[in-house]
């Protein structure tokens, strides 16, 4: 098989190729940010392009890495015959969108946490103060810039972040939810969609460790640890992925799904966010 990687940094897909060549695949791979002096990714191991769309036709299979850019063209690659593992432009906008992903939530049936849209810090701040508590912030539109993903505060200053961002910005870069916070433990579940449905393989539910020490402690380092398992079936994933079935298929979306939740006490998930991509690290696994 001729399988062309499209990704934005490289890391995430160099072992895939890698394994695909040990197969007997042949494989090309494009990297965005491929630089020969500070980021040869991939340089000597395998075959790298510098313009993915002259090797479409070559390909039996391109796989995306991401989903933040050449999304618009993926629709009129797919219309061309092209068989493409990956996302679109409505696909990637259940991640990248938070708003977007809210809806799809609730479109399936799926209860999320209350939230609001704001588009001024001045009136998000205002906002926080008169609940008297911090509230979670996310971004809705594909950001480079995660700080912007975070808690507004602590209880003794519940607007503290909302405020230093209004000093550092000046105004939003972008539209921004507000989110009530939910007590519980953050888990998540994904699986591969395709135009039969859910795979039968199962589902992989993970746990991700966010801070640098044991113990939930120390600095919050975005991902210092996974803890995954492969099931064949899962509970979590009946009440917030199986029901979003319908929706995928009318996006003609091929590829892997992630929704990360929080557990509440009564054992009740509270989905926060989707993983419309090839997870990592579980594409390492």
């Amino acid at each position: 098989m001729r399988i062309l990687f499209i990704a934005d940094a490289g890391d995430g897909v160099l072992d895939l190729a890698l394994r695909a060549q040990r197969l007997g695949h042949k494989a090309r791979v494009f990297v965005r940010k491929f630089d020969r002096l500070t980021r040869p990714i991939g340089l000597g191991l395998v075959e790298l392009v510098d313009n993915w769309r002259a090797h479409m036709d070559w390909s039996d299979l391109a796989i995306l890495e991401a989903n933040g850019a050449y999304m618009v063209e993926m629709g009129v690659w797919r219309q061309r015959g092209c068989r493409i593992i990956g996302g679109d432009a409505e696909s990637a906008a259940w991640e990248l969108d938070r708003k977007a992903g809210m809806q799809a939530f609730r479109k399936a049936g799926i209860a999320t946490a209350p939230y609001r849209e704001f588009t001024d810090y001045g009136e998000a701040i205002a906002h926080v103060e008169r609940a008297g508590h911090p509230f979670y912030s996310k971004p809705c539109s594909d950001t480079a810039d995660k700080s912007l993903s975070a808690k507004t505060g602590v209880a003794e200053a519940p607007a503290w972040m909302l405020r230093k961002w209004k000093k550092k910005h000046g105004r939003p870069p972008c539209p921004f939810l507000l989110q009530e916070p939910i007590e519980g433990v953050e888990f998540a579940c994904g699986a591969w969609f395709g135009p039969a449905g859910f795979s039968d393989d199962g589902y992989e539910e993970n746990h991700e460790f966010k801070k640098l020490f044991a113990g939930d402690l120390g600095l919050n380092c975005g991902e210092a640890g996974t803890v995954m398992r492969y099931v064949r079936r899962s509970k979590l994933a009946e009440k917030v992925l199986c029901p979003l079935d319908a929706q995928l298929d009318a996006l003609g979306y091929v590829g892997n799904v992630d929704v990360n939740c929080i557990i509440d006490a009564d054992g009740t998930p509270w989905p926060l966010e989707f993983t419309m991509r090839c997870g990592w690290p579980a594409m390492k696994h």
